[in-house]
């Protein structure tokens, strides 16, 4: 072979080579771009959507719960004036201010939903809405509804959203794996 053939074939693999090294180099730096936003995603969803509102929804429970051991415990204690003004403690001092929470994530973080909107999420604003009117029509105008049973609060919303976090939890986890397997190990 001559020397000018030899030249030339040197000459194009390496410009190939330089080729496919910037072509494998773009492809996983495109690739780690993309896990990079992947994992600031799901963190934005786990600091500021499922972890509050799973918080929240738990103490709203939690509370729940304590009322009602208040009143039952009470129950031949208390008359029914005692137990109107305990919940209206309750609801003013500690519902009302967590729902007040609950909503200004939803309405500001909804986008961090990934698919569907969660049902329980729809029954829970009714839940909150209707309790809020009906509170508002008697504490302001004086007009009873207590013969409309109000929408009850749905506890499959802290399933959801339990399950929800775990869901974002394991793939901001497997993000962090595939973006660097090494530490993995």
């Amino acid at each position: 072979m001559d020397k000018t053939l030899l030249a030339i074939l040197a000459a194009m693999v390496t410009v190939c080579g330089w080729y496919a090294t910037y072509y494998f180099t773009k492809k996983r730096e495109d690739e780690t771009r993309r896990l990079e936003s992947r994992i600031g995603f799901l963190q934005r969803q786990i600091e500021e959507f499922y972890g509050p509102l799973f918080s929240l929804t738990n103490r709203v429970l939690i509370f729940g719960t304590v009322q009602h051991n208040i009143e039952a415990s009470g129950q031949t204690r208390l008359n029914d004036h005692e137990r109107d003004r305990i919940r209206v403690y309750i609801r003013d001092n500690y519902f009302r201010p967590m729902h007040d929470q609950i909503n200004a994530i939803i309405t500001s973080k909804l986008y961090l939903i990934e698919g569907e909107i969660p049902s329980s999420l729809y029954t829970y604003w009714l839940h909150v809405a209707q309790e809020r009117i009906q509170q508002e029509l008697w504490e302001q105008l004086k007009i009873s509804t207590h013969f409309l049973e109000g929408a009850p609060f749905p506890r499959s919303l802290l399933n959801d959203l339990k399950t929800g976090l775990e869901d974002r939890r394991f793939q901001y986890n497997e993000a962090l794996k595939a973006l660097n397997p090494t530490r993995a190990e």
